[in-house]
C-alpha cells in the first residue's frame, strides 16, 4: 500500500499555496474550496492536488516564508483588506521573499481600479473579487504556470535526473507513509490535504531577512 502511495505522489502535481487572510470565516471558506477542488480533480481522475498553509496575518506569513526555502509555495493567496497592513503594502514583501516563479494573487471585495492598478503595478499577477467560486480556485494554478512553464514538469522542478531518482522514489515512500499515519505531524495550520513533504524550517534567507520577532531563540 505504501509503495502504491508513493507512485501517486511522484506522479501527482501538487501545487502549494499559502493563504494571507485575518478572517477566520474567509479562511475556513477558502479551504473548504481548495479541499472540494481537490476531491473534484480526484474524481475527475485529474493529477493537480492543492496543498495550503494558512497564515492569520502579514506577520505570521513573513515568519513563514522567512523560514522556508524560497521554493516552499507555487502561489500566495494575499487579501488586500487586513488590519496589521495593507495586503497592497505586504505585497512587495512577500514578492522578494518569495522564488521569481510564484505567483501572487490578491483577493478582495473592494473592486476599485486604483487598488487593482497598484496591485498589478506591484507585480501581482492577478486580481480576484470576492466572493472567491469553486471554479476559480480549481483553475488558480493557471496563474503559477504562467510563472513557470516548466511548474509540473517533475525532474525540472525536484531537480531530478536518472542518477537520483530512485532517491527520491524513497522520498515520495517516507512522505507516503506520513500521510497515511494519523499521527503525522504538522508544523504549521494547514488545510485541504496534508502536504506531501513537511516545510523545512531551515531558511535559505540571510539572517537579517528575518521579520522581528520570527528569529529562533
Amino acid at each position: 500500500m505504501y509503495v502504491s502511495a508513493a507512485i501517486c505522489l511522484l506522479q501527482m502535481r501538487s501545487f502549494r499555496v499559502l493563504i494571507i487572510e485575518d478572517d477566520a470565516l474567509q479562511q475556513n471558506i477558502l479551504c473548504a474550496l481548495f479541499s472540494a477542488a481537490n476531491d473534484k480533480a480526484t474524481a475527475a481522475n485529474q493529477k493537480i492536488k492543492f496543498f495550503v498553509t494558512v497564515a492569520g496575518s502579514a506577520k505570521e506569513a513573513l515568519c513563514i516564508l522567512a523560514r522556508s526555502p524560497r521554493h516552499s509555495f507555487e502561489l500566495v493567496l494575499i487579501d488586500v483588506l487586513m488590519p496589521d497592513i495593507s495586503g497592497v503594502d505586504v505585497l512587495p514583501l512577500v514578492r522578494r521573499a518569495v522564488n521569481e516563479t510564484t505567483a501572487i494573487v490578491m483577493m478582495s471585495s473592494e473592486s476599485k481600479e486604483d487598488i487593482i492598478e497598484r496591485c498589478i503595478r506591484s507585480t501581482a499577477d492577478a486580481y480576484l473579487p470576492k466572493p472567491i467560486h469553486l471554479e476559480m480556485i480549481r483553475t488558480i494554478w493557471q496563474f503559477g504556470l504562467q510563472r513557470d512553464p516548466s511548474l509540473f514538469d517533475l525532474h525540472n522542478r525536484a531537480g531530478l535526473s536518472q542518477a537520483n531518482s530512485s532517491s527520491a522514489f524513497h522520498s515520495a515512500t517516507d512522505a507516503a507513509t506520513q500521510m497515511l499515519s494519523p499521527a503525522t505531524a504538522v508544523q504549521q495550520r494547514m488545510c485541504a490535504v496534508p502536504q506531501p513533504q513537511a516545510v523545512s524550517r531551515e531558511s535559505d534567507h540571510d539572517a537579517d531577512e528575518v521579520p522581528d520577532g520570527c528569529k529562533h531563540q
